[in-house]
């Protein structure tokens, strides 16, 4: 009998919640990056992503150094 995985035990596993996590994390940071080589600024950033103005420059001094 085949095992089968549902979307309950994933969303129970820790393992799968710590790599969602920073999926979101890597793909947000992009974003970040992206909107600010466009040439937004910090605070535009976010204010778009509904981020804090510490969460975006933390993302871009990462990035840079």
């Amino acid at each position: 009998m085949p095992l089968s995985i549902t979307d309950e035990m994933l969303e129970k596993n820790p393992f799968f919640q710590k790599g969602k996590q920073e999926g979101k994390k890597e793909g947000l940071q992009e974003a970040v990056v992206r909107l600010y080589e466009s040439g937004k600024t910090p605070e535009e950033i976010a204010s778009l992503l509904k981020m804090s103005l510490q969460e975006v420059n933390g993302f871009l001094k990462s990035k840079s150094g």
